[in-house]
């Protein structure tokens, strides 16, 4: 399973070089003249987010396929507020970014496992190239009382509801977008057909001082987290955490 990362601006350079491929916040591509200047350099695969996790609503339409235009990313992740905002934008904007040989993706959402499912119908038949599978799916059937391992049984059983209907022969790629608790993925990985996850779990955890293994909560990015400057300790820590997340993700 391929792994991206969401890094701090002053870091991309040293810490994007133990990544597979790059994931760009659009939001912050926005604001940020150094991390748009990066990632322009960038000749990686790219996937595209629409800054719905930063902000909690996408940046708008106009926005995000201005950004598409400068950064010509592979693949950029559609508005997901609501299924009706995805096939809308899908429809307006798909042959705009195939001429720029730009992929679409979608993001399943639902309250229950039977409501994504019903969702995923959708998005399997629509002109996206991957579906990526959130964090924070919080399906009713399994609520706990540890939001994590309630986020994490719920993309666990969706993913093994993709599995056995075989809804992964549709020549759709499948990403997951970020993680609450990151040995969930010591279990994803097993579905061969997820070709990669985003997350910042690695570092974060780093600079909380917090081993991977012993997550018990959700980890709050700090507040500025693409303006962090890391001391050498700080970036020695994120090394190895990004490595042992790594690791837990090869097959």
């Amino acid at each position: 399973m391929q792994v991206a990362l969401e890094i701090p601006t002053a870091h991309l350079k040293k810490l994007s070089s133990l990544t597979d491929f790059d994931f760009v916040i659009a939001s912050q591509y926005l604001q940020d003249s150094k991390y748009a200047n990066y990632y322009k350099s960038s000749s990686r695969f790219m996937m595209l987010d629409n800054g719905m996790f930063e902000l909690g609503h996408p940046i708008s339409d106009e926005e995000l396929v201005q950004v598409c235009k400068e950064l010509r990313p592979n693949e950029v992740i559609v508005p997901d507020d609501s299924l009706i905002h995805t096939i809308r934008f899908v429809s307006q904007y798909d042959y705009t970014l195939e001429k720029l040989k730009i992929k679409t993706v979608g993001v399943l959402h639902g309250q229950t496992l039977e409501e994504c499912r019903q969702n995923l119908q959708v998005l399997l038949v629509l002109p996206v190239q991957t579906i990526c599978i959130p964090l924070d799916l919080e399906f009713k059937e399994f609520q706990t009382s540890n939001k994590i391992l309630t986020w994490s049984l719920s993309r666990l059983s969706l993913l093994s509801l993709i599995h056995s209907s075989k809804f992964y022969q549709y020549k759709k790629d499948f990403h997951l977008l970020g993680v609450s608790d990151p040995g969930e993925v010591l279990l994803a990985k097993k579905f061969s057909w997820v070709r990669s996850i985003d997350t910042s779990c690695p570092i974060v955890s780093a600079l909380r001082d917090i081993a991977l293994d012993q997550v018990e909560k959700k980890l709050v990015r700090p507040e500025h987290y693409f303006d962090l400057t890391l001391t050498r300790s700080q970036i020695t820590k994120c090394q190895k955490s990004i490595k042992l997340f790594k690791s837990w993700c090869s097959r």
